[in-house]
């Protein structure tokens, strides 16, 4: 990986291309990570150069994230001129959807048993997608952690769901075939994409690592935070330089250019 600011080659790319894809994810590239999921926001730099981005008819701007789509618009704060995705480009109707949404009552009654155990353990329920942050989990609470997730695996090993891995955060999901790899490529299926257009992707989580890996070589695919096995080919140091991206694409990419 190399640190995006350490070269301009980047720029060039951004001035030389007809229309610009800009997928983002959100916690963690467009707000920084906090404690607790609801605490979330957008920086309120990030935000203005979205609402000025999202007028120029040269550039698609597509946000990714598991959030519950209602929950991530909100957050955002900007209804128009932003496709956006939530439950990681899941459908809101899918194949199994009453079996797994009874499978999903069962494992809600697993997780409240032993909650009581793990009173740090914060459960973030996106209707589809059960979230079950450990970030604030203290030593005596990590053994009962882990008897959790041996009864999850359970459920795995039926086939009646799947476990989604991201920072300090485990997801469970439906075990149909979705992520943000698909949506990249259909959305740019969809949209016609040409040679002459730019994809960018900017994300920091392990999910996030499907939508680098759906883009071509050219493409811009930028990570926050340095990982050695990443698929990213670019890393940025923080959310703060996420801000400094946008800046950049709202000069370079006028829109008439």
């Amino acid at each position: 990986m190399q640190y995006l600011f350490s070269t301009r080659q980047w720029e060039s790319k951004i001035v030389a291309a007809r229309r610009i894809f800009l997928f983002l994810d959100f916690d963690g590239t467009l707000s920084p990570i906090v404690k607790h999921p609801y605490q979330a926001h957008i920086l309120p730099s990030l935000k203005t150069y979205l609402r000025s981005l999202s007028c120029r008819k040269n550039i698609v701007i597509v946000i990714i994230s598991g959030r519950h789509r209602e929950d991530l618009i909100r957050r955002v704060g900007i209804r128009r001129g932003i496709i956006y995705f939530g439950w990681h480009g899941l459908k809101v109707r899918f194949k199994g959807k009453k079996r797994f949404l009874n499978t999903l009552v069962q494992i809600k009654a697993v997780v409240k048993k032993w909650r009581r155990h793990c009173p740090h353990l914060v459960k973030e329920d996106k209707e589809i997608i059960l979230a079950l942050h450990y970030r604030n989990l203290n030593s005596q609470e990590k053994g009962c952690w882990q008897k959790l997730k041996k009864e999850l695996a359970r459920f795995v090993a039926a086939g009646s769901i799947q476990l989604g891995f991201g920072k300090k955060v485990l997801e469970i999901r439906p075990p149909q075939k979705f992520g943000k790899g698909e949506v990249v490529k259909e959305l740019l299926k969809s949209k016609g994409r040409r040679r002459e257009d730019l994809a960018i992707y900017i994300g920091d989580d392990l999910t996030d690592e499907e939508g680098f890996c759906a883009l071509r070589e050219k493409d811009l695919t930028i990570r926050v935070g340095y990982k050695k096995n990443s698929a990213a080919r670019y890393f940025l140091r923080s959310t703060l330089e996420v801000e400094k991206v946008l800046g950049s694409l709202l000069n370079l990419k006028s829109e008439y250019n």
